[in-house]
């Protein structure tokens, strides 16, 4: 006895639906990689620019001259004062032995140095970046089984397994070793919350 018609229908619905999602899933995990790869940005879904669209649009002007993307740059921070930054989940960002914010110390991981014997790489954007860190602070203060905790001297080394890639190792080793991908970050925190380093680790 043959099936219906109908049914039939249905399956090859249900089908085509896993397969689209599939593909989204797989384009999503899958789009840092893909963009190192290529060497050049590829469109979020659900996004497409006006650059993309063949016409190039400058940033709009805010009436201090700020672009918009540089304003939410700082709305990511609470400003303490002092050259002091705190994130959103309470990580405090304050001044190295140069002077500089932490934050700066942070982003030189958002790039590859291939001068470097040894260096990590965050995907993402700036924000991205420092979403990633606030939430393996947060995993690091919850404790648990992905989480590896030392302490050296005044300072306490977390090592976060975040369940997903986070970055890729570059370098001089990660380029003999095609840029492996790495899913944990190490985080070295001093007096309970000042953030001294934050990178990717293998």
């Amino acid at each position: 006895m043959s099936r219906p018609k109908a049914s039939t229908t249905r399956d090859k619905q249900r089908i085509l639906c896993g397969i689209v999602l599939l593909l989204v899933f797989g384009y999503v995990y899958g789009r840092p990689t893909l963009e190192r790869w290529l060497g050049q940005p590829l469109p979020a879904l659900g996004t497409f620019s006006d650059e993309q669209a063949g016409e190039r649009t400058d940033p709009p002007e805010l009436s201090n001259g700020e672009s918009k993307s540089s304003q939410a740059e700082k709305e990511f921070f609470t400003d303490l004062g002092r050259k002091r930054l705190q994130s959103p989940a309470g990580l405090v960002y304050g001044v190295g032995p140069e002077g500089e914010n932490r934050v700066d110390h942070v982003l030189l991981h958002a790039e590859d140095d291939p001068s470097r014997p040894v260096h990590s790489v965050f995907d993402g954007t700036r924000d991205e970046i420092f979403e990633t860190i606030d939430q393996a602070w947060l995993l690091a203060k919850a404790g648990g089984r992905g989480v590896e905790k030392s302490v050296e001297d005044d300072r306490t080394v977390y090592t976060v397994y975040m369940n997903r890639t986070i970055g890729y190792e570059g370098g001089q080793s990660g380029k003999r070793k095609d840029f492996p991908m790495l899913n944990r970050l190490r985080l070295v925190i001093e007096d309970n919350n000042h953030l001294i380093s934050a990178y990717p680790f293998r």
